[in-house]
């Protein structure tokens, strides 16, 4: 604050502050809020295989959705479909042991 006093970084100080640095640099500042600042934090957590309870709590996440936001980079998408093959197999197999 004006007195040089830590004050909490909540989620409006967080947005009111990147939106004045997008109007400062010329961007639309309307264009920011903080949720791409969410999905990059979980997805970065996620790629460094940090534990699913921390990523819920760091990010205030009331489920696993954030795994819907976890981007794959461009050397994770060549191997996506052979691990998705690999799985279905996996799964297959699974069941039909279970019959």
């Amino acid at each position: 604050d004006t007195k040089g006093r830590l004050k909490p970084l909540t989620h409006s100080v967080f947005v009111a502050g990147i939106r004045k640095l997008a109007a400062r640099v010329g961007l639309d500042p309307s264009a920011y809020t903080g949720h791409s600042f969410r999905r990059r934090g979980a997805t970065t957590a996620f790629k460094l295989q940090v534990q699913d309870a921390l990523i819920l709590a760091h990010g205030d996440w009331a489920s696993e959705c954030y795994k819907r936001y976890c981007d794959m980079d461009s050397a994770q998408q060549p191997i996506l479909p052979s691990a998705m093959v690999t799985g279905a197999a996996a799964a297959t197999h699974a069941f039909e042991m279970r019959a």
